[in-house]
């Protein structure tokens, strides 16, 4: 991921509902890792057409992941694993940045009913509001604001 890029997942909300009792406000590593994924009960052909309306779909360094838009820009991408959904993440070019992207999130969100989780970790409702306001706040747009005082203060870590 480029420094000038926000990263968001989206997590079915049943599976951490089921899995947290309460949805966490704030997810690590390990219990993401922990997450079972969408499996093969998603639609399918709604979020390509989503995507595709959107972004070109291109080729990705693995075989397992379905990317649309490129890798250093604006992309969403779909990982697989043994024919099973296992993640949905976007990442957002803050350089160049695309509101219409900000909705399609919403959109996808909405129809899979689930809920994001940004790159600090944060658990969010994937709503327009909510995603502007964790962008505001990210490392990417610290970055873009400052990019010497972002990594003087990596340094400082």
């Amino acid at each position: 991921m480029a420094a000038w890029q926000f990263s968001i997942k989206l997590v079915s909300r049943k599976e951490l509902s089921e899995k947290f009792k309460a949805i966490p406000n704030i997810m690590d590593n390990n219990s993401y890792d922990e997450l079972k994924g969408w499996g093969r009960n998603y639609p399918h052909k709604e979020i390509y057409d989503i995507l595709s309306k959107e972004l070109p779909k291109n080729k990705s360094w693995s075989t397992d992941i379905q990317l649309w838009g490129k890798e250093d820009t604006h992309c969403f991408e779909l990982l697989y694993e043994k024919g099973d959904l296992e993640e949905i993440s976007a990442r957002i070019d803050l350089r160049n940045f695309n509101d219409n992207l900000i909705h399609l999130i919403s959109r996808l969100s909405s129809l899979l009913d689930a809920i994001a989780i940004c790159e600090s970790g944060k658990i969010i409702e994937a709503s327009y509001k909510d995603i502007m306001k964790e962008i505001s706040v990210s490392n990417a747009n610290k970055f873009l604001n400052n990019p010497i005082k972002y990594l003087d203060d990596l340094e400082d870590k």
